[in-house]
């Protein structure tokens, strides 16, 4: 109050005396303490604090194990929809089921039997039988041997044999020798005659034997079977056919017809 009451006496006229009133009002007495100023309180309003709410506590996470496995799950769920729906697509298709075409089968041609018609030569003494033409000759000679003729058209009688079918058949002993033997050995002799063709192995009416071929004028085919253990038959084949008269096939069948009334053994071909 005393601090208010010289602020007041400062309006009084004191010319000379202002500087020492302004010293007096602002130095408090001593001993008494110093009263600070007051400061105004600010005009803005007061605002009112928003509640902070309590902090979520956090959500615990789900293991690593129970994470693959509802990840296997998913997979193998989609793979089973997945497989589903591709065969009930397949089941339901609508593509058309060919109808299958029947094949007829081919028909197996009967074979045609060209000796239809021939004669029949049988040799009892050492128990074969052959079919030949009927306009083919066959005659017997004093040493065994049977031939089989047929002149060809170019064919003149009492010359050299060029066209026509001509078989001879030889039954002959082996005198104690193998039919391997004794072919090597007929090979020899008929090499001076011309060129000899090596042996192969034959088989005529389920016999087997063996084969060469000799080149001369005259080519010819020589042909072993076996009669018994001690015998054997020679076919020789010269045919020729310079006119195509079908006489080469004429003697081919003519060859297929043999048969043996006494079961003989085979020989056996040379390796």
């Amino acid at each position: 109050m005393l601090y208010n009451k010289l602020i007041m006496d400062d309006n009084l006229p004191n010319p000379q005396g202002d500087t020492q009133n302004l010293a007096k009002m602002t130095t408090p007495p001593t001993g008494t303490p110093p009263i600070p100023p007051t400061t105004p309180a600010p005009s803005a309003s007061v605002l009112t604090p928003t509640p902070t709410p309590p902090p979520t506590p956090p959500v615990p996470s789900a293991s690593k194990p129970n994470l693959m496995l509802w990840i296997s799950l998913g997979i193998l769920a989609l793979a089973a929809i997945a497989g589903g729906a591709y065969y009930f697509l397949k089941g339901t298709s609508t593509k058309p089921v060919p109808t299958p075409v029947p094949v007829a089968p081919t028909p197996i041609p009967t074979p045609v039997d060209r000796t239809t018609g021939w004669l029949t030569y049988t040799n009892t003494k050492n128990n074969f039988s052959f079919k030949y033409r009927p306009d083919a000759k066959v005659q017997e000679q004093t040493d065994g041997t049977i031939n089989l003729t047929l002149l060809g058209p170019t064919q003149k009688t009492g010359t050299e044999f060029f066209d026509g079918l001509n078989m001879t058949f030889k039954p002959g002993s082996l005198g104690g020798l193998t039919l391997k033997t004794f072919v090597d050995k007929k090979m020899t002799v008929l090499s001076t005659e011309g060129v000899v063709s090596a042996t192969t192995s034959a088989t005529i009416a389920q016999m087997v034997g063996y084969k060469f071929h000799l080149e001369t004028i005259v080519p010819s085919d020589y042909y072993y079977l076996p009669l018994g253990t001690t015998s054997y038959l020679e076919i020789v084949d010269l045919t020729r056919d310079p006119s195509s008269q079908g006489f080469e096939q004429n003697a081919q069948d003519t060859l297929s017809t043999i048969t043996f009334g006494v079961a003989s053994p085979s020989a056996t071909p040379a390796i």
